[in-house]
Order: structure tokens, then C-alpha cells, then sequence
């Protein structure tokens, strides 16, 4: 045997403390022992963590994404994500086909969906196509033929009486005939299967919140996701929403106000949904989680709406003030409807839970409005479009005053929510100091 095989390898002394000292950290043992397990282990974690502190459908969304992401990097393990498989997954996951479920929904006389008893016919309409529905049409000609709007059907309304919220009164509605129905404004957008840029932003939105959940927990030594970067959501707006002017949010209050039930909710109910988005910024989870208590409309000033944590978009409680005239209007409608509502065990503000777009498109057709034009969608989101337009363009509010009053944490999604009206631009150009170009003489260019 020769000599260099009887001898012993020399070891670096250097290397046998490294090693000891990482053997004898707890962190580091932990790390070492968490990243043997399958990533799918760490996501079913993660899901358990948030369920005690987030909502189940934020939980069920979020560990949806994470899922597909992973599913798209082929990672077995936390340690196989890098930031060139996330990056190579979002662009992959602009072509990944989505699933759509298919609904139909039957429509009777007064506009309200009721599903089809065993064995029974019927005749299906697509959800969304609200125009060509029977009950649409049926309301629409009554509407056309009476000069007062008390003509439509209220057959389905739970209250002897509509309530006029313009004027505060419970005895009938405003008079006048509905605008025409215009095809545009009922509109059905076909589904995309390519996923969007703010899509995809959302995904990786998810994918870093669960990889900050293995670091902190010491499940990991380091974030894949920080270095993979969003994209660019301005080269590819999926869905741009306008700002209203104040004649189009009075026609579609009118019309809403004169409208009969869709899906059991009666006009004035959905009219001051409108009405509270469009001069408070509420969203619409927001005004569907309002309850008496959070409502002080009544008295001399300090008229103010009460989000509370838990419906808040960023979950802390927010003060919201009210206008006088729509507090006025708020107080005379809760006296004639929030008892029966607490009698009933319903909420103040209902939405359909079929199609939530089949109210509001059905009054904007009513109002003679179009639900998608050059400008963008005008859904229930573009209310608040509206609202934080109007601070800027019509109050002249400062950035930080319109920046508290919608509730934002970043000054650029505000910037996102202004829409400058094309007459203010064209009069700021007319603003500008003239350069007195009568007395100059245009000749031709001489070659």
C-alpha cells in the first residue's frame, strides 16, 4: 500500500468550526430540516396562517395563485424557485387558459330571476345580455308608454310605495318618460382565456407574500420573489373605466330611481348605492357592509359614514364625511325602509348575487348611457373614478386632500383614479397668454 493512501486527509480547522457552529444553531438546523419538505407543504402552512387573520375568500384567491405559479415553475421544493423561473412563469401565465363556468338565468314580467322548478321549460338568455332579456324589454315599453315613471312594474318591490330619492319624496317617482335604450350600453364583453398585466402584478403580489412567510419563519434563507420584477400594466389596460360627468350620474340616478326590481332590489335602493359612490368614494363591498350604526345622517353637520376594520379595504377603520344634501336624503329613506330591512333580517344595501352588473347595466341602458365607450367602462367601479375626478377637477382639492378623502395609502393610485375632462383641457389651453401670431407673415419655403 502505498504511502499517500496510509496517510489521513488534513482537514481545515477553519472549516471544522463553520461547520460545527452551523450544526449547533437552532435557525440554521431549522432552515435545513424546512427545506427537505415539499413547497406544497409550505403553501398548505401559509393558507393555515392567514386563515386566522384574513378572510376565506382572500385566502382561497391567494392560494389559488400561488398554486398555478408553482404549478408553471416546476419547483418541487422552496429552494428550486429562482427569480428566472418566477419571471419565466408570469410570462407564461399571460397565454394559461382560464376556466369560465357558464350561467343562464330565466326572467320573469317584473324583472326578477327565479329558477326552474323539476321537470319545467324554460327559455334561457346569457346572464349578462340584460337588453335582449324579456323582462328588460317589458320594462322599457312600459316605461316608454307612461309619461310618470309610477307605470313600471312594482310587483316584485317588498314596499307598498317607490321612493323618489332626488326630492325626498315616498308618494311616487319623477316625472317624465325613461331616455331611449341604446344597444351600446348593454354591451356584453366577450372572456378573455390571456391573463392581463394587473393579472399577473396580483400573482406575484401573492407569490411574494407567501415566499416573506417562509423567510420570516425561518423556513428559508432568502426571497426568490425580490427580484423579480412586475409588469408594466400600461401597455396592456384590460379593462379602463371613465369618469362620469354630473348630467350622466343624474340620468342614471333618474332612471335607476324610475327602474322596477331587479333581482328583488327596488330602484331607490340601487339608486342611492350610485349615489353614495359617487359623492363618497364607497366601494361596493363597502356599502353592502353598512349598517345602521355606522350611518349619522341626522342632525345639523358633522354628517359622516363609519367603515369599520374588518370591511375595509386596507383593514383599518375609516371616517368618511357626507355631503348635507345626500345625508338629508339618506335620513328620509332609512325612516321609511330600515326597520322593515332589520324586521326582515336583510342588509340596507342588497347586490344581485347572480349577475352583480345586470342592475347597473339595466339603468344605464334605461338612461340612455352607454356601458362602454372611446373613453372606458362606466361600471360600478367608475363611480369612484368619478368621485376622485370631481375632487380634483370641480372642488380643486390639493393631492394630499383627495388622497385621504379616497382612503388611499400611495399617492400614485390616486393619480391612477383622475381623469381630466377633455372641455377643462381644451379651456386651459385657451388660457395660455397668446403669442400674437396675426402680424406675422407665412411664406413658402424657398429651395
Amino acid at each position: 500500500m502505498s504511502e499517500s493512501l496510509a496517510k489521513p486527509e488534513s482537514r481545515d480547522p477553519l472549516a471544522d468550526a463553520l461547520l460545527g457552529q452551523f450544526l449547533s444553531d437552532p435557525i440554521r438546523r431549522r432552515i435545513l430540516e424546512q427545506s427537505r419538505r415539499p413547497i406544497l407543504e409550505h403553501v398548505q402552512d401559509w393558507e393555515q396562517w392567514m386563515a386566522g387573520r384574513d378572510t376565506a375568500k382572500h385566502v382561497t384567491d391567494t392560494g389559488r395563485r400561488v398554486r398555478l405559479l408553482i404549478e408553471l415553475t416546476g419547483a418541487s421544493r422552496f429552494a428550486d424557485l429562482t427569480p428566472a423561473l418566477i419571471q419565466s412563469a408570469l410570462a407564461r401565465l399571460a397565454e394559461h387558459p382560464r376556466r369560465y363556468k357558464t350561467r343562464t338565468r330565466t326572467y320573469s314580467c317584473s324583472g326578477r330571476g327565479r329558477r326552474r322548478a323539476p321537470g319545467a321549460s324554460r327559455r334561457r338568455f346569457p346572464a349578462g345580455d340584460v337588453a335582449t332579456s324579456p323582462a328588460f324589454k317589458h320594462w322599457v315599453s312600459e316605461v316608454r308608454a307612461s309619461e310618470v315613471g309610477a307605470g313600471a312594474s312594482m310587483d316584485c318591490c317588498p314596499h307598498p310605495a317607490p321612493f323618489n330619492i332626488l326630492d325626498g319624496n315616498t308618494s311616487g317617482c319623477v316625472a317624465g318618460a325613461a331616455p331611449a335604450m341604446t344597444a351600446a350600453g348593454a354591451r356584453t364583453t366577450a372572456g378573455r382565456t390571456a391573463r392581463g398585466a394587473s393579472t399577473r402584478n396580483h400573482y406575484l403580489g401573492s407569490l411574494r407574500a407567501f415566499c416573506h412567510f417562509v423567510v420570516s419563519d425561518y423556513r428559508a434563507e432568502y426571497d426568490p420573489s425580490f427580484s423579480a420584477r412586475p409588469v408594466n400594466e400600461r401597455l396592456d389596460v384590460r379593462r379602463p373605466r371613465r369618469a362620469m360627468s354630473k348630467d350622466e350620474l343624474l340620468r342614471l340616478i333618474t332612471a335607476a330611481t324610475m327602474g322596477p326590481p331587479i333581482c328583488g332590489i327596488p330602484g331607490s335602493e340601487r339608486a342611492l348605492g350610485y349615489l353614495l359612490a359617487a359623492t363618497c368614494g364607497l366601494r361596493s363591498r363597502e356599502i353592502q357592509t353598512l349598517r345602521l350604526i355606522c350611518i349619522h345622517a341626522d342632525g345639523v353637520g358633522d354628517h359622516h359614514l363609519v367603515i369599520e376594520a374588518c370591511y375595509s379595504k386596507h383593514r383599518r377603520r375609516d371616517v368618511v364625511p357626507l355631503r348635507d344634501d345626500v345625508a338629508f336624503i339618506l335620513a328620509r329613506w332609512l325612516r321609511d325602509y330600515a326597520a322593515a330591512k332589520e324586521a326582515a333580517g336583510e342588509p340596507l344595501f342588497r347586490r344581485p348575487k347572480s349577475n352583480a352588473m345586470r342592475s347597473l347595466r339595466a339603468d344605464l341602458a334605461a338612461a340612455g348611457l352607454p356601458y362602454l365607450d372611446s373613453r372606458g367602462y362606466a361600471d360600478f367601479h367608475a363611480l369612484r373614478h368619478t368621485f376622485i375626478s370631481r375632487l380634483f377637477d370641480e372642488a380643486r382639492a390639493s393631492q394630499p386632500e383627495v388622497q385621504a378623502l379616497a382612503r388611499h395609502l400611495d399617492s400614485r393610485m390616486t393619480a391612477r383614479y383622475a381623469h381630466a375632462r377633455e372641455d377643462s383641457m381644451r379651456s386651459r389651453i385657451e388660457q395660455v397668454e397668446s403669442l400674437d401670431l396675426v402680424n406675422v407673415r407665412w411664406s413658402p419655403n424657398v429651395g
